[in-house]
């Protein structure tokens, strides 16, 4: 919008005739304000994951993948790895078939 010479004032006005109440100051504060620690650090985990990726530890699911990254050095708990996990897209290796219990 910037580009087409639209101010913060005037969108954020468009946006409340719309219902959404947004302040010029809201959105400043959240353009300038610095990432939060678990934004960091979910970057960092998400690299070392993407780094397993075509290796032998790319097959892990998650509880050998927590423990993978806790031997690696990262301080991480077995639900952050689930979702970032998730979020990539990764999963680990399904060995076997499910059991069939009715026929």
């Amino acid at each position: 919008m910037r580009a087409q010479k639209f101010r913060v004032e005037s969108i954020c006005r468009v946006l409340t005739a719309q219902g959404i109440q947004v302040a010029p100051r809201t959105y400043r504060n959240w353009k300038t304000a610095p990432p939060s620690e678990r934004t960091i650090s979910d970057a960092h985990v998400t690299n070392a994951l993407l780094g397993t990726v075509d290796t032998a530890e790319g097959l892990y699911g998650r509880r050998k993948m927590t423990a993978h990254l806790r031997r690696s050095g990262h301080h991480v708990a077995a639900c952050t790895v689930d979702r970032l996990m998730s979020d990539e897209g990764l999963s680990g290796i399904v060995r076997g078939r499910r059991h069939r219990t009715t026929i």
